[in-house]
């Protein structure tokens, strides 16, 4: 990947582009046997603790979910504790936090990159070089990441300036060390069984660390394919082939390739991405498919993808997995994209599924409750590491919660108790 970055894109010629994303398909985008396989091992022996937990400690349910908490190698958090850390340096400095508060997001980027304030520029640009791929959607290659806009950045660092929010001491994961003294105490005298679960539990550890971690790889990667399609994107705006340098994205790559080659069917990208357009306005305006379905025949053609396997509104209270413990109580603010606000204030987090763009969010959050996932999910897994009271496996969350809402939530045993519904 690093031999890529040096490689100017913007330089290139199309052909020339499709030459590198073969080159980098070929050494990256094929072999994907490590974080398969580290998958794969990670819910095998996730599960395995879980078994060994309720089969030593059946008082404490929740035992393996803590003992995999507070492993501090997870990249996937420090997206969110630089930014912090930034955050703090800025308010510390009274005329940059001045900056902050009283410019646009591209102004105070433009400042900054002109030389003033170096340490800020530089803590800044060095995170935009390290992580500046990892956001919202980043695995779709036509998001608009921080490295290409770093004003985007610049916007949440804003935010969080604006709100005094700041890096906070690490406070003492007391619910691992909790569950380590429940261990030890409950297979005291019992070396065998300790020896096995230890065992077990370590690459655990491990692996759910290493799945985290490798999920940034990959993040890495889909950002060099996503520059060489903007670049020629860039170029084919250039030629008149495109009407807008991002138009790129309504096409295939076989389209974009077989174009390039001469073997393509169509000789007219701009007509096919009108259509493409047309059709991406029509889906947009579509509910979202059911979370499961099933086809017969031809896939487009007689199949209902919208059918909920349960129309029926649940009820009552809520309850799904809990990932972190904490007993929080308060409003939620039911949010689908984490650019619709700033900063959630302190009020509970509500969305339908999170993937490592939403961490910048976390911080403002007192607790997360998500409709999807499992214990091994994103969500789960940051908030587990941040400390953060989270409960993610929710049926019908979002049919049932509205911003607004009053809840109780217990991270630990996933019970969500509504108190006011609006």
């Amino acid at each position: 990947v690093d031999r890529f970055r040096k490689v100017d894109f913007n330089k290139s010629r199309s052909d020339e582009l499709m030459v590198y994303y073969f080159e980098l398909e070929n050494i990256l985008l094929k072999r994907w046997k490590a974080p398969l396989v580290n998958d794969l091992f990670a819910m095998i022996f996730f599960g395995i603790l879980q078994k060994l937990s309720k089969k030593h400690f059946p008082n404490h349910p929740n035992l393996h979910n803590e003992l995999v908490a507070g492993s501090g190698d997870i990249i996937s958090t420090q997206p969110a504790k630089q930014l912090l850390a930034i955050s703090k340096a800025i308010q510390k400095n009274p005329t940059a936090k001045n900056l902050f508060l009283s410019k646009e997001p591209q102004q105070i980027w433009d400042f900054l990159k002109e030389g003033n304030f170096k340490t800020i520029y530089q803590t800044i640009d060095n995170y935009i070089q390290k992580f500046g791929d990892r956001c919202t959607g980043e695995l779709k290659l036509e998001t608009i990441t921080y490295r290409q806009d770093p004003a985007s950045l610049i916007h949440i660092l804003k935010s969080y300036v604006k709100q005094n929010i700041q890096e906070k001491a690490k406070p003492k994961n007391t619910s691992r060390f909790s569950a380590t003294t429940i261990v030890n105490q409950e297979l005291k005298g019992k070396w065998f069984q300790k020896r096995v679960f230890n065992y077990v539990l370590n690459k655990a550890r491990q692996l759910v660390s290493g799945r985290e971690n490798l999920r940034f790889e990959r993040t890495r990667a889909f950002a060099l394919v996503r520059e060489i399609f903007t670049a020629i994107g860039h170029n084919w705006y250039s030629e008149g082939l495109l009407e807008n340098t991002r138009d790129i994205f309504y096409l295939t790559q076989d389209e974009i390739f077989d174009f390039i080659k001469g073997t393509s069917v169509n000789e007219d990208p701009i007509a096919l991405v009108k259509l493409r357009k047309e059709s991406f306005n029509k889906f947009e305006k579509e509910e979202t498919p059911s979370e499961r379905i099933s086809s017969h025949g031809i896939v487009y053609h007689g199949n209902d993808f919208y059918q909920e396997a349960s129309t029926e509104i649940i009820e009552g209270d809520l309850s799904g997995i809990g990932c972190c413990p904490g007993r929080v109580k308060g409003k939620v603010q039911v949010i689908h994209h984490p650019s619709e606000i700033d900063s959630l204030n302190g009020d509970i987090l509500v969305t339908t599924s999170t993937d490592p763009g939403w961490v910048a969010l976390f911080p403002t959050a007192s607790a997360i409750l998500v409709e999807r996932g499992s214990l091994l999910s994103h969500s789960a897994i940051v908030a587990r590491e941040m400390g953060i009271p989270c409960i993610v496996g929710v049926n019908q969350l979002l049919k049932r919660i509205k911003t607004g809402d009053e809840v109780e939530m217990d991270g630990r045993t996933g019970e969500i108790k509504m108190i006011n519904e609006y």
